[in-house]
């Protein structure tokens, strides 16, 4: 080889070995910058996190609050007015916290081991209310109760999700979420979307809460009651909240022979507070069922849950 052909190779190494270099560094560059937005998503993230998990202890506040003020609850208090977006640096905190008793527990279906007549009652008429069908509540109790055993016409145990092309076991136990249902046979997509306004799944039995219950809940309750009535009653609990079981019945159009006094009351004791963090750099949802003592006093946290963004 010449001495120019020599210096020529000589070159051409010396440029493959800078461009080599350059794009070594240019990739350890884009990775460092690269992880330092990763690790400034995620410091942005826990500081969101943080502040969310800290406005749940000020719902519980809120809640506390109100137990030493008033031994009736409605959707008039201060704690049920939703938090609009209060500015924080760079961003801002929203949130709400909505009654539980207001809905009903479908928990409530067995109560001891047992099917709850007056409870499945309830709830079929609420399913006639939303156009669903009335069966749907046999394979729900078959879910729910404690054995492996069918009961219910139309019902499901584990020889029948075992037999599935994903196969697995009847719960037997109450429901730990609504969306637990879409497990349930029976219950697709589109019933549930349509149920869940109305139901919840708390640990133990609840009562309807009367100042709170949308239309169907009550028009379930009052199954005695034409419709005209029920618009009566919830103008009637616009203009004033019921105080008591009794002056709920009170000021009812007409007597409900229906009413079981079991099923409703004016007081809650489970709240779901939900609250929404959103910055610059990141967002954060997070909901917590609560829990307020018979008593009054500070609520407990059932579960406390990171939401989809």
């Amino acid at each position: 080889m010449s001495r120019h052909q020599q210096s020529g190779a000589a070159l051409l190494m010396a440029i493959l070995i800078v461009a080599l270099v350059t794009a070594t560094v240019v990739f350890m560059a884009g990775q460092q910058s690269l992880w330092t937005q990763q690790a400034g998503h995620l410091a942005a993230r826990g500081q969101t996190t943080a502040l969310a998990h800290a406005a749940i202890d000020w719902a519980r506040g809120v809640l506390a609050q109100d137990a030493r003020d008033s031994k009736v609850d409605h959707p008039g208090e201060a704690w049920a007015k939703r938090l609009s977006a209060l500015p924080i640096e760079q961003g801002d905190l929203s949130g709400a916290i909505a009654d539980q008793h207001a809905l009903f527990n479908l928990n409530n279906l067995v109560r001891n081991g047992r099917d709850s007549e007056a409870d499945i009652a309830l709830f079929q008429r609420l399913l006639a209310q939303l156009q669903l069908p009335a069966e749907l509540v046999n394979p729900l109790l078959d879910w729910i109760d404690q054995d492996n055993t069918l009961h219910h016409p139309g019902g499901a145990e584990d020889s029948d999700y075992l037999r599935g092309d994903a196969p697995y076991r009847t719960a037997n136990r109450p429901l730990l979420s609504v969306d637990e249902l879409y497990r349930v046979r029976g219950f697709n997509r589109a019933n549930i979307e349509r149920l869940r306004p109305f139901v919840t799944a708390l640990p133990e039995y609840s009562a309807i809460n009367v100042n709170a219950a949308p239309r169907e809940i009550l028009s379930a309750l009052l199954p005695d009651l034409a419709e005209t009535d029920i618009s009566t009653v919830l103008e009637n609990r616009k203009n004033a909240f019921f105080k008591s079981k009794q002056d709920f019945r009170a000021r009812l159009p007409k007597a409900s022979l229906a009413l079981r006094d079991a099923l409703y009351d004016v007081v809650s004791h489970y709240f779901l507070a939900m609250v929404q963090v959103r910055t610059r750099d990141a967002d954060s949802a997070v909901a917590a069922l609560l829990v307020r003592p018979v008593a009054g006093g500070w609520p407990d946290i059932v579960w406390q849950r990171q939401l989809p963004e």
